[in-house]
Order: C-alpha cells, then structure tokens, then sequence
C-alpha cells in the first residue's frame, strides 16, 4: 500500500466528517422548518376584485386611465366588446357628484355578488364608480 495515498485520505477525513455533519443539521433543521411551517388558505377575492374594477375603467376611459367617458356606460354592446367576458355578470354604476350618472349591466347579478368601488374623474369632476359583480353560474 502506498503511505502517500493513505496520507490524503487520512487528511480529508476530518472535512468529510464536518461536511457530513453540516449536511445533516441543514437536513435536520430543514425538516423542522417544514413540519413547522404554517398553513394559509390564500383569498383572492381582493386581488380578483382589483382586476374586475381595473379591466371596467379601463374600457370605460377615454385616453387616460380613470378619466372617464361616460358615453361609454350606455353603449353595453361596445363594453362587452371590450371586457371579453362570460365568466362574471357585472353591474356598473356610476355616481357623478349629487346625482347618478348613469348604470350598465352585462348579465343578471346574483344575491351574492361583490361591491368594489372606485374614485374616477368624469368631465373634469369627481364621480365614485360602483362595480358589482357574480360569477356566471353558466360556465
């Protein structure tokens, strides 16, 4: 045998001896953390509400985004056009200062349908978009 090679591994053994204890409390801890770890049911009805609001102004503006034409609200054929929708029914309202400003529905809502509201300029004033919505119960 050849005390050279001997004399390599036997100088290797203590980093392979940390190496494989390092590895095994990395392993360790690791499983400590994924039994450990919480659980969370995630809702997206914030983030999907978000969207729906976003994708109604968004056909309902003129050049700028929230600067709002309110021509568009009566033209129903126009806004189906633009939001490409069958998954929700959606009711719009829009409610200038003091008085309304008009209302657009794409479908029939259901009894549990989600409000979101929106601040937009229209004409140069303030106005509060109303947007309700339901998934069609269709698809």
């Amino acid at each position: 045998m050849n005390k050279k090679g001997g004399a390599v591994l036997a100088s290797k053994t203590g980093f392979y001896i940390v190496f494989l204890i390092l590895f095994t409390l990395a392993v360790g801890y690791s499983l400590k953390f994924i039994e450990g770890g919480e659980v969370r049911r995630v809702d997206f009805l914030d983030l999907e509400k978000s969207v729906i609001a976003n994708r109604v102004i968004s056909c309902l503006s003129k050049e700028n985004f929230g600067d709002i034409d309110d021509v568009k609200l009566l033209d129903t054929n126009g806004l189906r056009n633009c939001l490409d929708n069958d998954i929700y029914n959606i009711f719009i309202i829009l409610n200038k200062d003091g008085d309304a400003g008009g209302t657009a529905s794409l479908g029939t809502i259901s009894f549990d349908a989600v409000q979101e509201n929106r601040f937009v300029v229209v004409d140069g004033e303030k106005a509060r978009l109303e947007v309700w919505f339901s998934k069609n119960v269709g698809n």
